[in-house]
């Protein structure tokens, strides 16, 4: 199938487009998209895209297109969670520019792919998102203004990764957090299930995490 691009050329001239960004695009990636209902969403049963990197660079930033067959009467500004779960471990930044096609989505889950360091900038552009989850990455450091651009974050998961540091403000303006996910770090391994154990997790995190570094204090 073709795929949805910002782009908006006739057949004829979109398999050459593709081409020229195949060869010359150093940042820039394709999705292959299942779309789907999934009852497990923290958010609800919604409907999702289940996105399948496509490799085209080693430093993957931008989205420019998907693949994929939309559930009969449904449309891309019907997708509320983006999942990368399968071939993601050249996906080695946050992607950008899913909101050119997805345009209400509340959720992104990234599962066990190539990030392993984070600018703090990475939301900026997803202030409506309610949901992220990244566990299984090697993500040492989370700067404290991660979460800064996103006041309605209900649900956090940061399980199996490498944290070692975060800064100390990182959830102190998420006022709506639910659960909060940091098992299986190296300096906490504790989650929180309801809004009542929250702040606990989170003075522990400034406890065991945020201690000595200056580079994640925000």
């Amino acid at each position: 199938s073709q795929p949805v691009t910002r782009a908006h050329l006739p057949h004829s001239k979109m398999r050459i487009f593709l081409l020229a960004l195949l060869s010359t695009s150093s940042t820039a990636i394709f999705l292959h998209c299942e779309f789907a209902f999934d009852s497990w969403s923290p958010i609800g049963n919604v409907y999702i895209c289940r996105a399948t990197p496509l490799d085209v660079s080693v430093n993957q930033t931008h989205v420019l297109g998907y693949y994929g067959t939309h559930a009969a009467g449904y449309l891309s500004s019907d997708v509320k969670a983006i999942w990368f779960r399968a071939n993601c471990d050249q996906l080695t930044h946050v992607p950008r520019g899913l909101l050119d096609f997805f345009p209400n989505i509340v959720e992104i889950s990234i599962h066990y792919c190539g990030i392993v360091t984070l600018s703090g900038h990475e939301l900026e552009e997803y202030p409506k998102l309610q949901s992220w989850t990244m566990p299984g990455t090697e993500v040492e450091k989370i700067p404290g203004n991660f979460f800064k651009p996103t006041p309605d974050m209900a649900f956090v998961g940061f399980q199996n990764n490498k944290i070692k540091y975060v800064g100390r403000k990182l959830l102190e303006s998420l006022t709506k957090l639910q659960k909060v996910n940091f098992q299986e770090n190296v300096c906490i391994n504790d989650f929180s299930m309801n809004f009542n154990e929250v702040r606990k997790l989170i003075d522990g995190l400034k406890l065991k995490c945020a201690e000595g570094d200056e580079t994640t204090t925000e």
